[in-house]
């Protein structure tokens, strides 16, 4: 097979992934089609002899029809970046089609307005542009689609539809469906300590306590009658708590979730798995000690069957604790 024959097919094979991607190859195909007829409008161009580039138009044809304005209005115009219309503006102003003059209200700004020659370009190009036009119906009406409402249509969507948010909400919920809470397994022990520390060295600071029962947690809870448990998503520790015996009590703490996994109901599952063991056990009661910055937490707890009390004993484990409650579910 010659080289020019094994280089069609290759590309053969890749427009053929492409297409068999679909909805992911989106902004792939999106871009080679812009590009495509970016190339084309400049092909245009340059065999009427006309002095501009495709990619300048956008910013050409606002000003023709308000002005001047500052770049940030531009680029807010345009949905552009604040670069990208700096540099289409270099190139304008190089080629003499805009210019800059003083903002009247703020002398530290300029503003940019079509030069004469740009006046003269853009009047010379209309009938140009009008050519172009029909050329994209007569494109459309032969593809049996109407492209520009569609764009529209999509354009408007993302407006108040966030693509990444529903994305990583599917991924998030075929995520919660896997999440496994275990009892306390010696092997996992430094993980209980490295996701406390790090939910600590986040919102306030590990005091010599934490550290004490973090530490040796088997001396400090397991020990002594208490419960550790461990919130698995595919047999990797993503999340920890710990019912700690105190008198005829279990103090519910040591909650921790690892953050790139926050948002699939961990936290929630780990409590409900506490409150199911202390149900079960001979303790009389459930508290808990938080802080009143941390209010989604505050909000599960009460969502949960937990009430703010005041502390009957007066003393804290934790400097930062200066929330008690108590569960009644």
């Amino acid at each position: 097979m010659s080289s020019s024959s094994a280089a069609h097919g290759n590309k053969i094979h890749t427009e053929t992934l492409i297409y068999a991607a679909r909805e992911l190859a989106l902004a792939t195909r999106l871009k080679r089609l812009s590009e495509h007829l970016y190339n084309t409008v400049d092909d245009i161009y340059q065999e009427l002899g006309c002095e501009i580039e495709s990619r300048w138009f956008p910013v050409v044809f606002l000003l023709s029809q308000n002005s001047p304005m500052g770049i940030s209005e531009i680029a807010g115009h345009l949905n552009h970046t604040h670069p990208a219309i700096s540099q289409i503006s270099r190139m304008l102003e190089e080629h003499k089609w805009i210019e800059s003059i003083p903002d009247q209200s703020d002398s530290r700004r300029r503003l940019l307005q079509l030069s004469a020659y740009g006046k003269e370009q853009v009047e010379t190009l209309k009938p140009v542009w009008q050519a172009i036009s029909a050329g994209v119906n007569q494109l459309m009406l032969n593809s049996n689609v109407d492209l520009l409402d569609s764009i529209s249509r999509i354009e408007n969507e993302l407006s108040h539809f966030s693509l990444s948010h529903d994305v990583v909400r599917r991924i998030r919920l075929k995520d919660r469906a896997k999440i496994k809470i275990i009892d306390f397994d010696p092997k996992y022990a430094s993980e209980f300590k490295r996701l406390n520390y790090e939910w600590l060295e986040r919102f306030f600071e590990v005091e010599p306590h934490d550290d004490e029962v973090l530490s040796n947690p088997q001396r400090h809870i397991i020990k002594p009658g208490g419960h550790i448990f461990f919130a698995l998503l595919e047999k990797k520790v993503v999340g920890t708590c710990a019912l700690i015996p105190d008198g005829r009590q279990y103090e519910l703490s040591k909650m921790a979730v690892t953050n790139n996994c926050r948002g699939l109901g961990i936290g929630e599952k780990l409590a409900k798995h506490a409150i199911s063991v202390f149900k079960k056990s001979i303790k009389k009661s459930m508290y808990l000690e938080s802080n009143h910055r941390l209010k989604p937490a505050l909000q599960l707890y009460e969502k949960l069957g937990f009430e703010h009390c005041e502390n009957p004993s007066g003393k804290r484990h934790y400097d930062r604790a200066d929330v008690y409650m108590v569960f009644k579910g």
